[in-house]
């Protein structure tokens, strides 16, 4: 079975966990779309398994969603994972230019500082007990430098 929008859009609960959108919302940016889509999606040529808006849209919400892969979105839509790939590349940034989002891939001091993470070892002493010795084992017998 095939996962499309003519079937999903009659369960709204199943549409909104897939999605994150409502119906209404989902609707609203398709209307806001499609101006862009038959400027940049023609019509000519052979027929495509995803040839309406809402089915595209669609399929880029559920990947934005889940981030499963290529591969695997592109089996449950009867595609290929390189047609999905193609078809994300001409579709995210007619949306990101119509919703106002950018991609922001610059790093600054600030931001790689809070991305970096001090992750040395950090020498403990070692209990005296024996019980609590076995707790603080890393399973090195001594500090080869």
């Amino acid at each position: 079975m095939l996962l499309r929008y003519s079937q999903i859009c009659k369960k709204p609960r199943i549409f909104s966990k897939l999605t994150g959108h409502s119906l209404e919302q989902f609707s609203s940016l398709c209307r806001k779309l499609k101006p862009l889509h038959d400027k940049h999606f023609p019509t000519i040529g052979r027929k495509r398994v995803l040839y309406s808006i809402e089915e595209k849209v669609l399929a880029l919400l559920i990947y934005y969603r889940t981030y499963i892969s290529y591969e695997f979105l592109g089996y449950c839509l009867g595609l290929d994972q390189s047609n999905i790939c193609r078809l994300f590349k001409k579709l995210e940034p007619l949306i990101a230019g119509r919703l106002g989002i950018k991609k922001d891939r610059s790093l600054t001091v600030d931001k790689v500082e809070q991305l970096l993470i001090d992750a040395s070892e950090q020498e403990i002493r070692r209990p005296q007990n024996k019980k609590s010795a076995k707790r603080h084992t890393q399973g090195k017998k001594r500090n080869i430098l």
